[in-house]
């Protein structure tokens, strides 16, 4: 997974270099996928923001949403279901307008598991 975060690394400085935001938003959200597959919330955390950011500027919408899914998930994991709440509800509405059936079954678990940690 180092590799893929150094590939990430050097996309990332390209999209920079050249002015592709889009670019830059889906380094940044590799970056943060390659961070938690090596276990290292943190990082993934604060680059899967910087890439909702992104893709929130840029009008990405399913980007938006996926990045929304993933740092809810990261959320999570580091025991911070309110912080995650507003994730995973804003992944469920963009996944059930756009009809996005395997993905909005996993953020609708994932919104129910947020709203149980909450009610504990």
């Amino acid at each position: 997974m180092s590799r893929a975060l150094n590939l990430f690394e050097k996309y990332l400085v390209i999209a920079r270099e050249i002015g592709d935001r889009a670019g830059e938003g889906t380094a940044l959200g590799g970056m943060g996928a390659a961070y938690a597959a090596l276990g290292q919330s943190q990082p993934s955390i604060e680059h899967l923001e910087q890439a909702l950011s992104i893709a929130q500027d840029v009008g990405n919408v399913m980007g938006a949403a996926m990045t929304s899914f993933n740092l809810a998930v990261m959320l999570v994991e580091q025991d911070q279901p309110a912080e995650a709440l507003p994730h995973a509800e804003y992944a469920t509405q963009v996944f059930t307008e756009l009809g996005r059936a395997p993905m909005l079954e996993r953020v609708k678990a994932l919104l129910a598991k947020i709203q149980t940690e909450q009610s504990d």
